[in-house]
């Protein structure tokens, strides 16, 4: 993952970056201005939406509860392509959802 987030052009420093290189994989970026409007769209989500996204991409599963989104690459790589939705509201709609999860003690 490090590899094609500096193929990308992004030096994973830091979590947030690791976060980011995910999405990157996820929603199937291959360039440069991909990433970037990848960050775009980022940078507009809230303190609280960013940090429920640290908590899905980035639990380990072992020590503590994660959750498998089977299809999240190919609903990420369809609401990029999609302009009525967007990377961003598909991000707010998982954030939605690992809430909804968690409440519900999933």
């Amino acid at each position: 993952m490090v590899e094609r987030a500096e193929a990308l052009q992004l030096k994973v420093e830091q979590p947030g970056h690791l976060v980011l290189a995910r999405l990157a994989c996820l929603t199937r970026a291959v360039e440069p201005k991909q990433l970037r409007s990848i960050q775009k769209d980022w940078n507009v989500l809230s303190d609280r939406q960013r940090d429920a996204l640290y908590e899905i991409f980035l639990l380990d599963g072992h020590l503590q509860k994660a959750f498998l989104f089977q299809y999240l690459p190919l609903f990420l790589s369809n609401a990029v392509n999609n302009t009525d939705l967007g990377l961003k509201n598909a991000l707010v709609f998982l954030v939605e959802l690992y809430e909804t999860l968690l409440n519900h003690r999933c």
